[in-house]
Order: structure tokens, then sequence, then C-alpha cells
């Protein structure tokens, strides 16, 4: 019976715990770091004594920063806006255009009366020049002598002329400075009533010099007005059936307007 009851003393007695002090031996081989790892980690003043190896203290696992985003402000710091391009390439030269013209219009000249005047013009022009063909025709003008007043003559023409200009510009209006040459021929016949009918050809060449003013609303069209002397330079009168119808002129005078297509 005493042994039961010693039995059961030691049974209800507490567990003594577990020492929990620490181990000095494993302190000091958790102290002390292996070769190994000695020979990889740089002492602490080559570490700050050398910057390059303080970054490299770090080991493999430390990855280079990513490349930041580029600014997108000036160096001002203010963001600037898209600013348009500006092309400081010369500007190219203005293209050779033509024009294709319808004129009409009036004056007094080689026919030594008031005459009217229809013509065609074809032009090649740039941008401070121009150059110009025109065909004519003088439509037929009645004329009578002054020695006779019974001799009365019917009198027409054709003419060609050839001229080069300067032109000046102002917005959508040109102003030509024009001279050049014409040359054609008249064609005078007495009429049914003269006694003695008669026909001969006149002869005419001369210069023809003066301004003009061109109106282009769009860049197909444009609107022509000139005004031209006209100086003989071969010109001969004129006489039918013996008496003097035509005399030689001095000087003459001429207005035309039109219309001309411009291409392209």
């Amino acid at each position: 019976m005493l042994t039961t009851l010693l039995h059961a003393l030691l049974l209800s007695a507490p567990t003594p715990a577990p020492d929990a002090s620490p181990d000095p031996q494993a302190e000091l081989s958790e102290a002390e770091p292996s070769e190994a790892e000695a020979e990889t980690k740089p002492s602490e003043a080559e570490t700050e004594s050398d910057p390059g190896a303080r970054a490299d203290a770090g080991g493999d696992a430390a990855t280079e920063p990513a490349p930041s985003a580029p600014d997108p402000s000036g160096p001002d710091g203010a963001i600037e806006a898209d600013a348009p391009l500006i092309d400081d390439s010369p500007p190219e030269p203005r293209p050779v255009r033509f024009a294709l013209g319808v004129l009409g219009g009036g004056g007094y000249g080689w026919l030594l009366a008031p005459s009217g005047m229809l013509a065609l013009r074809f032009a090649v022009f740039g941008k401070h020049w121009r150059w110009s063909l025109r065909g004519g025709w003088l439509p037929p003008v009645r004329v009578q002598a002054q020695a006779d007043p019974s001799v009365r003559a019917r009198i027409d023409g054709v003419m060609v002329a050839m001229r080069g200009c300067g032109l000046i510009h102002a917005g959508p209006i040109e102003f030509p400075l024009c001279g050049g040459l014409e040359g054609g021929a008249a064609r005078a016949r007495t009429l049914a009533s003269a006694a003695s009918p008669d026909a001969r050809t006149i002869p005419y060449f001369g210069l023809e010099l003066g301004p003009g003013i061109t109106y282009s609303p769009i860049p197909r069209i444009g609107l022509c007005f000139e005004v031209k002397a006209l100086v003989p330079i071969l010109s001969s009168g004129l006489a039918l059936s013996g008496v003097s119808v035509v005399d030689k002129f001095p000087v003459g005078v001429r207005a035309l307007a039109g219309v001309e297509l411009r291409l392209p």
C-alpha cells in the first residue's frame, strides 16, 4: 500500500521544463560566419571606402533599375505642346502655265478709221513674265476719198502680233507692261458704185507698246484689259482708181478686253 501511494505522488508532481538556456557552442557557430561567406562578403571597412563594393554588397540578387520614361516636359519644366513643323527649304519655283484667250475691242490705226477687232491669243507665262502670240481680224470699214467723195472703199484686215511682258502682282491682280511687234495686211476695194472698180492690198508692220491689267478670281480664269499704242515702221497709203483713199498714219491706239482660260 505504501508503494502505491508513493507512485501516485510521483505522477502528480510537476514535470520540470527543459532548460532554455542557450547552448554556447551553438551561439559560437552562429556568430562566426563560414569561410565561404567571409570570402563573398566584403568587410565593412572596404564597403565604406569603396562605393562600388557597397553597391555589390547585396550580391547577385540585386537587379539594375528599370529605365525611366522620357520626361515630356521641356527644359523649363513646362510640358511642350506639339508645335507645327516649319519647312525651311526654299519654295518651289512657280511652274510655267498656259493661257488661251478671246479678246475684242477697237481703236484707230492703220485703216485710218475707227475700227473694231476680234482676236485669239495664246500665252505662256510664269511668275514675273509673259509671252503671247495673237491673231486678229479687223472687220470691214467704209472710207471715202477726201479728194473725190464719189470714190468709196471697203477695207478689212488681218494681223498677227507677238509680244513679251513683265508682270507685277498684287494679290489676284496682275499688271503686265508689254511691248511687241505687229504685222499684217489690209485689203481694200472700191465699192460697186465707183466709176472704175479697183482692189489693193496694204502691208503693215509696226510696234505695239502699252500696259494692261488682269484679274484672276479663280486660278483658271483671267479677265483681261489692255491699252496699246501702235507705231508704224512699214506702212503706206492706198490709192484706188487713181484717187488717194488711205494715207500713212503717224501713230494709232487700240484697246482690247477679254477672258482667258489658264492651264494647268
